[in-house]
């Protein structure tokens, strides 16, 4: 619920649980029991959580998910894995698989990642429009939403709640509900916490085995969104790397042979123009503010 949904808010309630530290906060905070969340729902908590996988998180985002999936289950709750998988293109695919191997140049149904590639005036590089988080994720959570809660045909009142985990320092990616029958409430807003509240929550917590809850940010493991921070955790392990450079490579090779739908200049991850694995991180901020100014925080809360 956002300051501009005035309709009455129902007593049930489903959370977008991306893996990173606002949504693992938040989620934290409701097995918990914790009174501050708890004034602001109304004492109403999630019957239903879900997690969209496109099947490129970084190693240590999916070994945090399923810790916390196993927390969920000790607590008497379940964490739901949802994946894209309704369509022929899509099925059985990550979401890498699916960009890179987008039918011979088929433009219908392909979801693309932001690459920066050079604009028409051929001065600069910037992000191409993105599929990969409507249909990716969004798709995915609003099927799994309307099997569980099963909204009447033509209903405008709405049904249940969608809790994403947005900060009051990430306010501007607030949105109201695309559809009628459920409305997007914001614990952390109505709390008034940033994310720093949240990593110091985390830090007083444990999994089910006692160990420290990680702090992770949940994002594909080459998404031309990242910072320059990012780019340096994705390098810390050999694997993600590999991995987000395998993938510029797949997609450059897709481009040159006419098969990444679409896209007439050649794609990069950075916008320096430069290979990935080619990037002097040491000296780049060129991609500081990128997340802020264009993630509509879905992927990675």
């Amino acid at each position: 619920m956002t300051a501009h949904d005035t309709r009455k808010k129902p007593n049930r309630a489903c959370m977008s649980y991306g893996g990173g530290v606002q949504s693992t906060a938040i989620a934290l905070l409701t097995l918990n029991r914790d009174e501050r969340l708890l004034d602001v729902t109304g004492g109403v908590t999630p019957e239903l959580y879900l997690f969209a996988d496109t099947g490129d998180e970084r190693k240590a985002t999916y070994a945090h998910v399923w810790k916390m999936a196993k927390l969920f289950e000790a607590r008497g709750q379940r964490l739901d894995i949802v994946m894209k998988t309704q369509d022929e293109y899509t099925r059985g695919r990550t979401l890498s698989e699916h960009i890179v191997t987008s039918n011979g140049g088929r433009k219908k149904n392909i979801s693309t990642a932001p690459f920066f590639v050079e604009t028409k005036s051929g001065t600069r590089l910037a992000p191409i429009r993105r599929g990969c988080t409507s249909r990716w994720k969004i798709e995915p959570l609003m099927q799994a939403q309307r099997r569980h809660f099963s909204p009447a045909r033509g209903e405008k009142e709405p049904q249940w709640q969608q809790w994403i985990g947005i900060s009051v320092d990430e306010a501007q990616r607030m949105k109201d509900a695309q559809k009628p029958y459920y409305m997007v409430f914001y614990p952390l807003i109505w709390m008034g916490w940033s994310r720093q509240h949240c990593v110091e929550y985390l830090k007083t917590q444990t999994y089910a085995d006692g160990s420290p809850v990680a702090i992770v940010r949940s994002s594909c493991v080459y998404c031309p969104f990242h910072d320059t921070e990012e780019w340096n955790h994705v390098r810390s392990d050999e694997d993600d790397w590999q991995a987000a450079i395998e993938f510029e490579r797949g997609a450059q090779q897709a481009w040159r042979e006419g098969r990444l739908a679409g896209i007439k200049a050649k794609p990069f991850l950075h916008p320096s123009g430069v290979n990935i694995d080619e990037v002097n991180f040491e000296e780049d901020d060129s991609q500081l503010t990128l997340w802020d100014n264009e993630c509509a925080g879905i992927c990675g809360v």
